[in-house]
């Protein structure tokens, strides 16, 4: 018998599903499945989101030769950038006091214990200077601008119109307010014709009010970019501990500016005022043309550069130095901060008078900063493998 290929075909395939139909009909039940359990998961037990980025991001990366510079970063920033900005603060607070306490009762007591404060807070914000970081520029100008731009201050006082309150000040140039725009209203005559100015009028009185409170308002502002409850900048510094070579890195960005503070107090502060751009003294240069306190000023910011110095960064030094019979570049730095420090001290009775009447000095106080900087910027810098930044011709 011939059976044709088609028929052939569904012949085998009822056979192969009579055979399946049979496999299902005798296979064992399966067991029912027991009841799913519900788990209540409290929220603690929740995941968190991942934190958002940072920007740039904050990736530490190993120092390679043993050393934790995170703990030397947390080391600054707890005995040397807190302090120095929460002393500033205090003292700014207390300056606006002082010139409450002016405006309530105008007398020439008053006024020296106003001055006497001005001095402290100068002296307070020149420690803290040094630290100045691209996050904190902004704050840093309003808080001092020197030299200011005292006709402005006068058309503010006698021909404007507006209100003069802290408000106001926030709204002008940084050439108008600040450290030394106080300065200027309380310096610029004998106290006794201070008195008198500021009684005669009532706008410089408020003008000179509002300066305080505006620079007491800067002033924590400031502060609180550091700490946790602000902007918290502090972590922030300590966890940028990148190679001393990334210029992104906290180490580095630290040494540049202790090296961009030195250079100024070199030039600006001692060598223009001491001979100009064509050798003549300039005593109209100097940082504080009206209390005639820069040399106090200067031994301040010096000071404050080497306390975040000594903080961490001269243990580092240590650490990396491979000769160790010679002194420690360290103990060379600080003994030159004295130095230094001397010298600036020995200029009297103020550096303004001493461009012109004993230059030979000022000389010697400029010549004692620049080894200082020449330290900083060449032996430091390349000990640490910094990448010196900011420059000049003068320390090089």
């Amino acid at each position: 018998m011939v059976i044709k290929r088609g028929v052939l075909f569904w012949l085998i395939l009822g056979v192969l599903l009579a055979a399946g139909l049979s496999g299902c009909a005798t296979a064992e039940p399966q067991a029912e499945a027991a009841p799913v359990e519900t788990v209540t998961i409290a929220p603690t037990q929740l995941p968190t989101d991942p934190p958002p980025p940072t920007d740039p991001p904050l990736t530490p990366t190993p120092t390679g030769d043993g050393f934790d510079r995170r703990a030397m970063l947390a080391t600054v920033v707890e005995t040397s950038v807190l302090p120095l900005h929460r002393q500033f603060a205090g003292e700014a607070e207390s300056l606006a006091q002082a010139a409450a306490a002016f405006e309530a009762a105008p007398t020439v007591e008053t006024l020296a214990e106003l001055q006497g404060q001005w001095r402290t807070t100068a002296e307070a914000w020149a420690a803290a200077e040094h630290l100045g970081f691209r996050f904190t520029m902004t704050l840093h100008t309003p808080i001092k601008k020197w030299p200011i731009n005292t006709s402005f201050i006068e058309k503010f006082i006698t021909e404007e119109t507006d209100p003069i309150d802290e408000p106001f000040i926030e709204s002008i140039g940084s050439t108008s307010k600040g450290l030394t725009a106080i300065e200027y209203l309380i310096f610029s005559a004998p106290p006794a014709e201070t008195v008198a100015a500021l009684t005669a009028e009532p706008r410089r009185l408020a003008y000179l009010v509002a300066l305080t409170e505006n620079l007491a308002r800067k002033a924590r502002e400031l502060e609180a970019v550091w700490l946790p409850e602000g902007d918290n900048q502090a972590q922030a510094f300590i966890e940028a501990d990148f190679s001393g070579n990334d210029v992104q890195g906290s180490l580095n960005m630290l040494v540049n500016e202790m090296i961009a503070a030195l250079e100024t107090t070199t030039n600006s502060r001692l060598n223009y005022p001491r001979k100009g751009t064509y050798g003549t003294p300039q005593p109209e240069a100097v940082e504080s043309p009206y209390a005639q306190y820069s040399g106090p000023l200067i031994g301040a910011n010096l000071r404050g550069v080497q306390q975040t110095f000594n903080a961490g960064l001269a243990g580092y030094l240590d650490f990396l130095q491979s000769d160790q019979s010679d002194q420690p570049l360290s103990a060379t730095i600080n003994a030159q901060f004295e130095q230094a420090v001397r010298a600036v001290e020995a200029i009297s009775p103020s550096l303004q008078v001493a461009v012109a009447d004993d230059p030979a000095t000022v000389e010697q106080a400029y010549n004692e900063v620049r080894a200082l900087l020449v330290l900083f910027k060449v032996d430091l810098a390349n000990q640490m493998g910094v990448t010196v930044t900011f420059s000049d011709n003068d320390g090089d």
